[in-house]
């Protein structure tokens, strides 16, 4: 009697292993591409779809960047520029600050000096002819009142108008 030979299998090595794997990947992404080319509008519309879904929020994190950025500068819009007589001096002009900063309904007041408001207007630019023409500066010392923030309607800023006027 014969006794049956069993043969012993060989188990591939590693590197036989990952030539089979890639050969299937390669295989199906063949295939794969075959059956996207023979279908060319659903294929369009599955890439654009892909597309839009990954370019919405990006465009929504920029639209809602700016929409912030931009609300961040509504905060301290409203002001009033109290422009002083001529012959009012700085002292003259800070003591009145002083004055003001002590009321209730008013946050802050700038004093710009008629030399910052000169060197201001240098900086903008396109006047500097002119500006050389001056003997003396002709800007008044100006006051930038800056209202709490309860206090910035347009009918409270008119009352606190008629009340800087006064």
């Amino acid at each position: 009697m014969l006794k049956p030979r069993f043969r012993r299998r060989r188990l591939p090595n590693l590197a036989d292993q990952f030539a089979i794997w890639l050969n299937q990947h390669v295989q199906s992404a063949l295939a794969t591409l075959g059956r996207l080319l023979d279908t060319p509008l659903p294929t369009g519309m599955t890439v654009a779809v892909i597309g839009i879904s990954l370019a919405l929020p990006g465009a929504l994190y920029v639209l809602a960047d700016n929409l912030r950025t931009l609300a961040g500068g509504w905060d301290q819009t409203a002001a009033i520029s109290l422009f002083l007589q001529y012959d009012v001096d700085d002292a003259a002009a800070n003591n009145l600050a002083d004055r003001l900063r002590k009321l209730p309904e008013i946050a802050q007041v700038q004093v710009i000096t008629r030399e910052s408001a000169l060197d201001e207007f240098r900086a903008l630019g396109g006047f500097e002819e002119a500006l050389e023409q001056l003997k003396n500066n002709p800007l008044p010392v100006v006051l930038a009142i800056y209202p709490q923030p309860g206090y910035s309607t347009p009918e409270q800023l008119e009352v606190m108008q008629d009340k800087l006027l006064n």
